[in-house]
């Protein structure tokens, strides 16, 4: 809009510049008419014959016509002149408004060119963040999944624990087996009022009597997990698989050792699965 604006006021300031020029041309043709009257009318001239008085007159005449036609000439050129130092100056300023609407709209451009990038790298934040949130979700329901599994897990086992001693190997003493017999008595019975090291300190005299006693091995891995001695209780039950590898107590209670106090599921699945393996042949076993 502005360039057709230019344009147009070039194309003005072309014309007043060529009627300027043709005004002022026509002002130097007419004053040196009118001096050349002037100098004729002022030197003394004797009219020849037949001249009439009218010729004088009728020239006097002209030199005023031509003198008020040079002052209009001069009003109008004027009058240009002063038309054509406005368009200079509106052209100027015209101009000027370009460049600073060109600047402006750089500045535009740069700012709207920062804001569509700043859109861009906040849209693909929000994309990245979106597809972060639907992986931690996705990762959340399998957890969910399964720990569903694990409490199952868990219940089950808990439900096949052994919460006491095994009392077998309890009996009267005799001379072969006195401190055997009295070291299973005291150790039962301190296991069972609570006394936990009195107890082990009981069923391990006995262990040195016996040491391939698979149920001392038990009852010495029972009380070892009662005090969160889950180590030797492991190792305790271990001893006592020697003895017996069908034994699923065992194998419920290092399952569940290993699930709640060590939670390491993948060993109390496995000891778990062994205990049901061999819990179901004892029920299809006549």
């Amino acid at each position: 809009m502005i360039d057709k604006k230019a344009k147009s006021l070039i194309r003005v300031c072309a014309v007043m510049a060529w009627l300027w020029c043709v005004g002022r041309t026509a002002c130097a043709q007419v004053q040196e008419q009118a001096s050349s009257a002037k100098e004729t009318v002022s030197q003394p001239q004797t009219p020849p014959a037949g001249i009439k008085k009218d010729a004088c007159v009728s020239q006097q005449e002209r030199i005023r016509v031509l003198e008020k036609d040079n002052k209009q000439l001069k009003d109008q050129l004027e009058i240009a002149t002063k038309e054509g130092r406005g368009l200079k100056q509106r052209l100027q300023n015209l101009e000027k408004e370009k460049d600073i609407a060109a600047i402006s709209q750089k500045e535009r451009i740069s700012v709207l060119e920062k804001d569509n990038k700043q859109l861009k790298d906040e849209t693909e934040a929000i994309t990245k963040e979106r597809k972060g949130v639907k992986q931690r979700l996705l990762g959340l329901e399998k957890a969910y999944v399964s720990l569903a599994r694990e409490k199952a897990i868990l219940e089950a086992m808990c439900s096949t624990f052994s919460g006491q001693l095994r009392s077998s190997g309890l009996a009267k003493a005799d001379e072969q087996n006195f401190d055997k017999v009295v070291a299973l008595n005291l150790g039962y019975a301190y296991g069972n009022q609570g006394k936990l090291g009195e107890a082990i300190r009981e069923y391990r005299k006995a262990l040195a009597r016996d040491p391939f006693n698979k149920d001392i091995h038990y009852n010495l891995g029972f009380l070892f997990a009662k005090q969160k001695k889950y180590r030797a209780a492991i190792e305790e039950y271990k001893q006592a698989l020697k003895g017996s590898i069908q034994d699923a107590e065992v194998y419920s209670n290092l399952a569940v050792i290993y699930a709640t106090a060590l939670k390491d599921q993948k060993t109390a699945d496995e000891f778990y699965q062994k205990f049901l393996e061999i819990s179901s042949k004892k029920e299809t076993t006549p």
